[in-house]
């Protein structure tokens, strides 16, 4: 994760990193000097030119395929997050391969979809839909934060995924899981490490301190995950709620035809109509123990 206002000239580093569009129009959009000198910062720290993908809703809707495809053809990708209107095009043309879309909606920015590309949710998702009770029965009485996992793009089918995950442990020294069960932990706890990896580069970026973690969604009633990720980054986790894009489409609604106030009545609406549970960190120590042997695993 890259902070673009590093990339600022020296004369302009507290300035916007947006601007107006070069060839008129109306809204802002990423100024191109800033996000090339980014760029060409990290193709130069690999020392090659890095496949570049620019998460945009113009571009082709990502499938299971290009999951595939950009894992066996490519060790790096830079995804570059459009914001305001988008990105210079003089950018585009000059340094993107490819322009990914995550389907037909709005988001805030392209930062949310990186994030969805990148980590791990289609391989929990697999394995929650695919994994009889004895198999959870199994994670549960595997031993805690044994082995810690680092496998980037997507994964692909359960044997592709065990062999894959096993020779990773083999070659950077630790236990090898066997069962379904030991696996499943290992995924588990190493996506609440990740997120805690995260967390600390945005409050790096940010120069903010977040005290707790907003979950929303689906992902709210995997409560085993929460509790991991609470534990994993010291914060409390609120989840909830479950029906999180239904909601905010129906306030984006009521705010445009003007029947609430602003966001912070919208947001008063959902603290009052829906619950939420909090998960409170445990055995902290241990954790941020485990969190260190996974950062050693991640520069391995």
């Amino acid at each position: 994760m890259k902070n673009l206002r590093h990339n600022c000239a020296e004369e302009k580093r507290k300035s916007r990193i947006d601007d107006y569009p070069y060839g008129g129009g109306r809204g802002a959009v990423m100024q191109a000097d800033p996000l090339y000198r980014c760029w060409k910062h990290i193709c130069d720290e690999v020392g090659e030119r890095v496949h570049t993908i620019f998460m945009s809703p113009a571009g082709k809707t990502f499938r299971q395929a290009d999951a595939i495809r950009l894992k066996e053809d490519y060790e790096r990708l830079i995804l570059v997050c459009g914001h305001y209107e988008g990105i210079d095009e003089r950018f585009i043309e000059e340094c993107v391969d490819e322009e990914i879309s995550l389907g037909d909606f709005v988001l805030t920015g392209g930062e949310i979809a990186a994030m969805a590309g990148r980590f791990f949710w289609a391989a929990v998702f697999f394995f929650w839909k695919a994994c009889p009770l004895s198999q959870w029965q199994q994670m549960a009485a595997a031993v805690a934060l044994t082995t810690l996992c680092w496998l980037p793009f997507a994964w692909i089918g359960p044997e592709t995924d065990f062999r894959v995950l096993r020779e990773f442990c083999r070659k950077t020294g630790q236990y090898v899981p066997e069962t379904v069960g030991e696996v499943m932990r290992c995924i588990y706890e190493s996506l609440a490490m990740k997120y805690r990896l995260t967390l600390e580069k945005l409050e790096e970026c940010t120069e903010k301190t977040y005290p707790a973690i907003h979950v929303i969604g689906g992902g709210t009633k995997d409560t085993l995950l929460c509790k991991m990720t609470a534990c994993s980054c010291g914060r409390k986790v609120v989840a909830g709620p479950i029906e999180a894009t239904v909601l905010g489409n129906i306030l984006v609604q009521l705010l445009s035809c003007g029947a609430i106030a602003d966001i912070d009545e919208a947001r008063k609406i959902v603290r009052e109509s829906e619950n939420t549970v909090e998960y409170l960190p445990e055995n902290t120590a241990e954790w941020s123990a485990a969190y260190e042997r996974f950062k050693a695993v991640v520069n391995s």
